[in-house]
């Protein structure tokens, strides 16, 4: 087995159960550690766009604005010229900005390094010092991580005072295990849980046309409104562009992931924007254009995140899998055995095996094995053989509590699961497999299943683990997972 693939196709559910265990069913331990996580994100990339800022692509992009709005200003003349306003038209020079040097670049660089080097030097140790997994060791390598992370980068006054508001607006939902739902929906996300075959390539000529008719439709509508409404043309380019964009994101519809991650991006830079520029010559107008802005900014990140939860329930294997989810509504996504007949061959994996999911957990027997059949006789599922011989598993033994993984197997299982080619891996299943095994003192047999339990979300089957490792023998692996756990 290819741990390293494996743990690329299945880091959404990993750190979720590497969370649970380290908190030890404790829910406000959950809270907070994911709180930590999420602070550690936010704080790196604050630092990172901070330094890559001040570092020189600030100057690169006040060149580009420069050079960008000579262009507009040419370009306005020239339509002016043809429209016979102006005599002759005029060519605008892009404004002087303080250029980029090599040497400052590389004394930025300097100093980062002087500050990069020994405090990463100091987090390894920090890392080696508490290693072993335990909730206290985590929370000391993740605040280490969070401070040192600031110190490198040396964008404090900014990120604390993120960091300070996050921890106060979490701290109140410490205990109620929305912060660690909420680090659920973000890794989800994040994950990609179907391999998208897009066909993304384009000719560079046809690009080029799309671009350029672009720019010169957002140039003519911004000049015809401007004449229209007699308005600067800067400020309707500006509002032209700004209603492109969203109009652009709002009709993205083939990568939704996408969309919201532009959203994003822009919802941030308009609340900096509006940090930075706050300066009016009234101190009250200023404080308050400065709220109301701020408010509708953080207002648009919490719509944003309805966005993320709603794509992420479409993510129907995940979703039905690792959140708690009510029978009305598992009722309400229900789809109809002839429906799903009739599209077996059209729906996607998502929904299909989200759907065999929901009658597992309704104990719907009958229309999971009529569903089942139907996936075996025209589906390809080898990327999915695991996870539905999992659930179908499930199925039978809330009818028969005495049927065993090992049983069930040698029953209903006759062909070799390839397990790199599988898309989901019912990590459980796994471990309670190899626990069986063990248990029967097939231990190398055992071996392979519950080495899984490291990527589960209880140290039961990790000591589980390293006791049929100390019956075969493996010094080494024994001397790792002591230097990795505290076992019993």
């Amino acid at each position: 087995m290819n741990f390293e693939k494996f743990e690329d196709r299945n880091w959404f559910q990993l750190i979720r159960n590497r969370v649970i265990r380290i908190s030890d069913g404790s829910i406000i331990k959950q809270d907070f550690l994911s709180t930590l996580l999420l602070i550690n994100v936010i704080t790196y990339i604050i630092e990172s766009m901070k330094f890559f800022w001040d570092t020189g692509i600030n100057k690169l992009f006040l060149s580009f604005i420069s050079i960008l709005f000579s262009f507009i200003f040419t370009f306005n003349s020239f339509f002016d010229f043809f429209l016979g306003k102006v005599v002759e038209p005029i060519f605008w020079e892009p404004i002087a900005v303080p250029q980029l040097s090599f040497s400052d670049v590389l004394s930025n660089l300097g100093l980062f390094l002087t500050r990069f080097i020994p405090f990463m030097i100091l987090q390894f140790f920090i890392f080696k010092l508490f290693a072993r997994e335990k909730f206290i060791n985590e929370v000391i390598k993740s605040i280490s991580s969070i401070l040192v992370t600031i110190i490198i980068f040396g964008e404090y006054q900014f990120t604390l005072s993120v960091v300070l508001i996050l921890i106060v607006t979490s701290a109140i939902q410490f205990g109620k295990g929305n912060l660690f739902r909420l680090l659920s929906i973000f890794l989800l996300y994040l994950t990609p849980t179907l391999e998208f075959q897009k066909n993304v390539r384009s000719e560079q000529s046809t690009s080029t046309i799309k671009i350029s008719l672009w720019i010169v439709s957002w140039l003519m509508i911004s000049k015809i409104i401007s004449i229209w409404f007699e308005l600067p043309l800067e400020v309707v380019v500006l509002l032209v562009i700004v209603l492109m964009i969203r109009f652009g994101l709002q009709f993205q519809t083939q990568k939704p992931r996408l969309e919201i991650l532009l959203k994003g991006v822009i919802y941030f830079l308009v609340f900096v924007t509006v940090l930075i520029t706050n300066n009016t010559t009234d101190e009250m107008i200023s404080l308050v254009t400065v709220s109301i802005a701020i408010y509708f900014a953080v207002d648009r990140f919490f719509s944003l995140f309805k966005e993320i939860e709603t794509l992420v329930k479409n993510d129907e294997i995940n979703y039905y899998l690792y959140f708690d989810n009510s029978i009305d509504i598992l009722k309400q996504k229900f789809l109809p055995d002839e429906f799903l007949a009739s599209v077996i061959t059209d729906i996607d994996d998502q929904k299909l095996y989200g759907q065999l999911i929901i009658r597992a957990k309704l104990g719907m027997k009958d229309s999971f094995k009529k569903l089942l059949l139907l996936v075996k006789a025209q589906r390809d599922y080898k990327g999915y053989q695991l996870l539905l011989v999992s659930i179908e598993y499930k199925l039978q033994k809330k009818e028969n509590k005495e049927l065993t993984i090992i049983n069930f197997i040698e029953d209903n299982l006759h062909n070799e699961i390839l397990f790199d080619e599988q898309v989901i891996l019912p990590i459980e299943f796994l471990v309670l497999y190899g626990e069986e095994l063990k248990e029967k003192k097939e231990y190398k047999q055992a071996r392979k299943y519950l080495r899984f339990s490291e990527y589960y979300n209880s140290y039961y089957y990790i000591d589980s683990y390293f006791n049929c490792i100390k019956n075969i023998g493996d010094e080494i692996e024994l001397n790792r997972l002591h230097k990795r756990y505290y076992l019993h």
